[in-house]
């Protein structure tokens, strides 16, 4: 998957995302990841934002299906889809 530079506009909390295990940024420790490969996909809906250094919008926390929230660059992210307003 591609990183999109766009992305980071595109998505906002409640949109449905797609990333690599890889991507993953501050896994908690003893998480589902510790036995993931790297190329494994993730699927999960969008909580919240948090900002890098002078960088808006940097990162997502995104829930899993495992009910676990990730830390995720936005740039990682494919829409999936997009949450009905």
């Amino acid at each position: 998957m591609a990183p999109s530079v766009q992305m980071r506009g595109a998505v906002e909390a409640g949109d449905k995302v797609r990333f690599q295990s890889k991507d993953v940024f501050l896994p908690a420790s003893g998480s589902m990841l510790s036995t993931t490969c790297d190329e494994t996909e993730l699927e999960g809906t969008i909580l919240e934002f948090s900002d890098s250094g002078s960088s808006p919008r940097y990162f997502a926390v995104v829930e899993v299906v495992t009910m676990q929230s990730l830390i995720v660059p936005v740039q990682e992210l494919e829409m999936v889809e997009r949450r009905r307003r």
